[in-house]
């Protein structure tokens, strides 16, 4: 029974767990989606720690070695170096990015490498991510995928008023007319058969439990009344954080790196993929397989030289990456051996647009990710070193992070989902969670979506946006207006 007391009452992000299954949310192969969003925002990002950062790459012994690498601060570590990453079937009609101008100085322009849920929603942590990782010295890229088990949901009042998001740390939430949340026993006993996909060989002894659970549920709810009466006085308070404009100091939305397909118009912008030793661009080896490669116009093929994407439609299974146009120095860290090396994007306040299309794929002969497209940031260090591989020669698995924005879990579904994976408040790169609420799929039409990182106030906002035209430069006001209101939140502890 101890075992099972700590299982149960050892964290709030279980018993919000525990009332989240039983709300209307679909499990699809593993996986809950709760609502359609058009903005979803991480809080409270960032975090001190460190990961192992490659220092070499040994081709006669087949080994890796590293050194720690130490980070604080907001938004650490995705404040670092991001590289983009596109996986197919997608269409890419437009992407930018944008870095926040600071005073009356303008956001330095890189040299140009080529040119011409309501809170009633599941915070999932999502585990068993692999979809990013496969064997070495396997030319074909395999990503399998990713799966979401353990959820944790804050849940709204009856009248259907959404309750404002809580940090994990706090074991109750309340709606935004000032009721507490109902946290109901019964609940916890008609959930049984959900938990039983996380809770595994515990499941049984769950009825046993009920009773402490009821205890610690109600002492709970008991010593945070006084906050919950304070935390909001109309619907407008749902989430005070989220609904105020970032917290940014800069004056403008500068664009620093742009790419549109229909005008073939590329600047401070490189194409690339893991196709290292294909058609004259990187390197390949016995030990650690391909590194990374210039991209073909195609989307596809590896080239010898730089190409910029044509306005093609991205198979399931491929990938194009996008790094600047700037060439590595030595702030890049190490580069594996003959690999094209570029910076990506760094910074705690950048900004990435985009304007896609994921339309369904049916005739791709790929039996891995077939018609599962998705948009995600790395730590630009792990491409540059392997990406694909031997675990020990990136720094993934230990932490340096990784964003999925847009990304879709099962074959054909039309659900987006995002996730973070570092290791704030969990210790493993699973960690970081996100919402089980998704954006739709844009499969016949393309969509436009922007990702705005402020270190200001510590959060990553995605939101959908309409009618932007990519522009040399963008307002705060404008910005501030995408998604101001989201949702959808997860707040990490």
């Amino acid at each position: 029974m101890a075992r099972l007391s700590t299982f149960l009452l050892g964290s709030a992000a279980f018993l919000s767990a525990l009332v989240g299954v039983n709300a209307d949310c679909s499990q699809i192969s593993g996986n809950y989606y709760c609502d359609a969003v058009s903005a979803i925002e991480y809080q409270n990002i960032g975090f001190s720690g460190s990961y192992q950062q490659v220092t070499a790459m040994d081709t006669s012994s087949c080994t890796c070695t590293s050194q720690t690498k130490s980070f604080s601060g907001s938004l650490a570590p995705v404040n670092e170096e991001l590289s983009l990453h596109f996986r197919g079937p997608i269409q890419i009609a437009k992407v930018a990015v944008y870095n926040l101008q600071s005073g009356s100085s303008a956001a330095k322009k890189r040299d140009v490498e080529s040119s011409s849920s309501s809170s009633d929603c599941p915070k999932a942590k999502r585990t068993g991510h692999s979809h990013h990782r496969r064997s070495a010295v396997v030319e074909e890229v395999w990503i399998t995928e990713t799966v979401h088990t353990t959820i944790t949901r804050t849940r709204g009042v009856a009248d259907g008023t959404a309750a404002a998001a809580i940090p994990a740390t706090t074991s109750a939430s309340t709606a935004a007319n000032g009721n507490v949340v109902a946290v109901v026993v019964d609940d916890i006993v008609s959930a049984a058969s959900e938990v039983a996909s996380v809770a595994g060989d515990v499941v049984g002894d769950i009825a046993g439990a009920v009773t402490s659970v009821a205890g610690a549920v109600a002492s709970v709810i008991a010593g945070a009344g006084s906050d919950f009466s304070s935390s909001s006085s109309s619907s407008s308070s749902t989430s005070s954080s989220s609904s105020a404009a970032p917290s940014v100091t800069g004056t403008a939305w500068v664009r620093s790196s742009f790419y549109e397909a229909s005008s073939g118009t590329s600047e401070n912008i490189v194409f690339m993929n893991n196709m290292g030793g294909v058609n004259g661009s990187g390197s390949w080896s016995s030990c650690f397989g391909n590194t990374l490669s210039y991209a073909n116009a195609n989307g596809v093929d590896a080239a010898a030289v730089p190409q910029i994407l044509e306005d093609v439609t991205i198979p399931s299974n491929k990938e194009v990456i996008i790094f600047s146009g700037e060439a590595c120095d030595d702030s890049c860290g190490y580069v594996a051996d003959g690999a094209p090396a570029y910076k990506g994007f760094s910074g705690g306040d950048k900004m990435f647009l985009f304007e896609f299309m994921m339309p369904t794929d049916s005739a791709s002969t790929s039996s891995f990710n077939l018609d599962m497209p998705a948009i995600w940031a790395l730590n630009a260090q792990i491409p540059r070193t392997l990406q694909y591989g031997d675990a020990s020669c990136s720094c993934w698995t230990t932490g340096c992070g990784e964003l999925d924005l847009f990304e879709v879990l099962t074959t054909g579904l039309d659900y987006m989902t995002t996730t973070l994976h570092d290791f704030q408040g969990t210790g493993t790169q699973y960690g970081g969670g996100g919402s089980s609420d998704y954006f739709v799929r844009p499969k016949t039409s393309y969509m436009q979506a922007a990702v705005v990182f402020s270190s200001s106030d510590k959060t990553i906002k995605l939101a959908e946006i309409s009618n932007v035209d990519f522009g040399s430069s963008i307002t705060l006001d404008t910005v501030s207006g995408w998604g101001s209101n989201p949702s959808s939140i997860y707040v990490a502890s």
